[in-house]
């Protein structure tokens, strides 16, 4: 389900699980998943703009058909991947609490990744390297080098 003329438009990650769950290629592909890939596969449900770091960021009621979509869209997801994980032979390796957590922990992630779109002084390229790795580092190691050296550039967070 796609948001469509919409104040609030799915972010780019949310778009993608929305369009994986519609697609049959991905359907087939995380059949030949195996159950190890399949535990880190749920967790692309905690999208920079997940159901609840899109309700911590806006707010209100007028935003409620915006927050139901992404709530949708997660439910959707999890309960394909708890099936497909069930296929395998094998339980969830995740319950609701540990969802909820880790769409939870997208808050923090989501604000600072909105504060990298104050810097305006540097290339467009290295402002583009930076954050893609700094989506990579606060994803994956929760940690971020101090200066980053990339090319020409030399950047200080």
């Amino acid at each position: 389900m796609h948001e469509t003329k919409s104040s609030y438009p799915l972010g780019p990650e949310l778009r993608t699980l929305s369009e994986d769950l519609e697609s049959q290629t991905y359907t087939d592909v995380v059949k030949t998943m195996i159950y190890q890939d399949l535990k880190e596969e749920w967790k692309r449900v905690a999208t920079p703009d997940n159901s609840l770091v899109f309700l911590e960021k806006h707010g209100g009621l007028e935003i409620k058909s915006a927050y139901q979509n992404r709530k949708q869209i997660a439910d959707r997801f999890i309960a394909f991947m708890e099936k497909s994980i069930r296929k395998k032979n094998r339980e969830p390796n995740f319950n609701t609490d540990q969802i909820e957590l880790l769409l939870l922990s997208q808050i923090s992630s989501s604000a600072f990744i909105e504060d990298l779109e104050d810097i305006t002084s540097l290339p467009r390229d290295c402002i583009a390297w930076y954050k893609i790795n700094l989506l990579y580092s606060v994803r994956y190691t929760r940690t971020f080098e101090a200066t980053v050296i990339h090319g020409s550039c030399i950047i200080q967070n």
